[in-house]
């Protein structure tokens, strides 16, 4: 009776300890199962579930999961395809558009030195308006699709930061004196060279620019200084403003504040503004603190002068 009882502990056991290991088995197999799917979900493994497995139920969860991830994929991958055709689409529009446009409003210049009647020039000093604005617009789009697809080379050469923000000031004096700011530049007597591409530097102050006169209640104060440490010069441009700036969204695309809706623009011009930026190198950020909202864009620093 005894070796009886022995004998039914002893199969007990075995039985135990095969279910215990395979349940580790299992356990194992789903970590690793889970481990892969996130993978593929985040995009940093294409591949689809391979593993040997020891139960069919187990086998038949990963054929599901990989046919959702091939659905996944095709997905992903018609996704990519459209955002192209919609860029290559808006990139040939916005260039058919130009054309005709800048005639339109060579024509309403032409029509406006020739107008005697102060009604008449008025309404066609509103049409060339919309027209100027309607192009920035187009211009806009067309630089969009081009940023977004990559399709731009930078060229790069040592810069004269302080030189070109200058240059840009003065392209905008006229839209500083129509909202009565006079804006002031420091850089103490220095010149700060950095690394970058002229084109994409000047868009970039541009955008800069254009947006603090926007945000602007008064007052524009543009720095440059450097960052030993980081070996960066860093431009800083300081608004007056009489609201709260979302800072955590003004660089996203298509963002636009409700206090500046009324105003001309797209909500591109700090999207393009980064996208530049980080593309020669270099880094932005905003913040917003005691009514002074203040963008700093940091660009790889050249210690030697001009080539």
């Amino acid at each position: 009776m005894t070796g009886v009882l022995f004998f039914i502990i002893f199969i007990l056991c075995c039985i135990l300890l095969f279910l215990t290991v395979r349940l580790f088995h299992m356990k194992r197999q789903f970590k690793e199962i889970t481990k892969q799917a996130y993978a593929q979900l985040a995009g940093q493994d294409h591949s689809l579930l391979s593993i040997a497995f020891v139960d069919r139920d187990i086998e038949e969860v990963t054929v599901l999961v990989n046919r959702m991830f091939e659905r996944i994929q095709a997905a992903r991958a018609e996704s990519r395809k459209n955002e192209e055709a919609l860029r290559a689409s808006i990139a040939l529009i916005s260039h058919d558009m130009r054309t005709p446009l800048t005639a339109v409003i060579g024509y309403l210049q032409l029509a406006k030195k020739g107008c005697k009647d102060e009604k008449v020039l008025g309404n066609i000093q509103i049409a060339e308006e919309r027209a100027i604005y309607c192009n920035r617009l187009i211009n806009d789009f067309f630089e969009l699709s081009v940023i977004d697809s990559n399709a731009y080379d930078i060229h790069w050469e040592k810069l004269d930061i302080g030189e070109i923000l200058c240059e840009q000031i003065l392209a905008n004096y006229p839209n500083f004196e129509k909202k009565k700011i006079i804006p002031r530049f420091e850089q103490h007597g220095q010149q700060f060279y950095i690394e970058g591409d002229a084109l994409l530097l000047e868009r970039a102050l541009q955008n800069l620019i254009s947006n603090s006169i926007k945000y602007s209640s008064g007052q524009i104060v543009f720095s440059l200084l450097k960052r030993s440490l980081a070996n960066m010069v860093v431009l800083q441009v300081a608004n007056s403003v009489d609201r709260v700036v979302d800072t955590a969204h003004v660089f996203d695309r298509f963002y636009r504040e409700d206090a500046v809706r009324g105003t001309d623009g797209t909500g591109l011009g700090l999207y393009i503004c980064r996208k530049f930026i980080e593309d020669m190198g270099g880094s932005i950020t905003a913040q917003c603190e005691e009514g002074i909202f203040t963008i700093e864009a940091a660009f790889s620093f050249s210690p030697a002068g001009p080539p």
